[in-house]
């Protein structure tokens, strides 16, 4: 004997995977220190990354920075949610595809709905010529490389105590 449960959509979500490549250069790998990497944090928005501020985006592996899946009540909510936490989502030193994604995202075929998987194929071009990334200055990196090298606050409580507060909870399990 089976049993029919109902299904019902509630909700929306948007995925959108944030990579470290190049639009203008066929979207290839773009590899390098993440001089500055801060997710967000809002409602209606999950981070799912294997990278922080001072890593490395490495050449060995894929490129793929971070999955930011953002959800709302209707899928036009869950379009504006994405693009301003884009806006909200800063990484430097390596170039991504934040600027890509947020010209698919405006793109009156995404706004709409009445796409496919073709439309990169088809739109790619004006898609990434809206996107080029802006160089950020060289003040910029400057300041994102000087941060850098500050010392964590975690760092410095572990040097003014003489020890790592990590190492004390070793094997404890929250």
């Amino acid at each position: 004997q089976t049993c029919a449960l109902p299904i019902s959509q509630r909700g929306h979500a948007i995925e959108l995977r944030v990579y470290a490549e190049d639009p203008t250069r066929d979207d290839l790998p773009a590899p390098g220190p993440l001089l500055l990497y801060r997710e967000p944090s809002r409602p209606g928005v999950r981070v799912d990354s294997g990278v922080g501020e001072g890593g490395e985006v490495s050449v060995h592996y894929d490129p793929l920075i971070a999955k930011l899946v953002v959800t709302a009540d209707t899928r036009e909510a869950a379009r504006r949610r994405a693009l301003e936490t884009l806006g909200e989502f800063p990484i430097l030193g390596v170039q991504t595809n934040v600027a890509l994604l947020g010209a698919i995202l405006r793109h009156p075929r995404f706004v709409s709905g009445q796409l496919d998987t073709r439309l990169l194929e088809t739109e790619g071009a004006v898609l990434r010529a809206e996107s080029a990334p802006a160089q950020p200055s060289p003040n910029v990196l400057a300041i994102a490389s000087a941060a850098r090298r500050l010392p964590s606050a975690r760092t410095a409580a572990a040097s003014s105590a003489g020890q790592d507060p990590w190492d004390t909870l070793r094997g404890a399990r929250g």
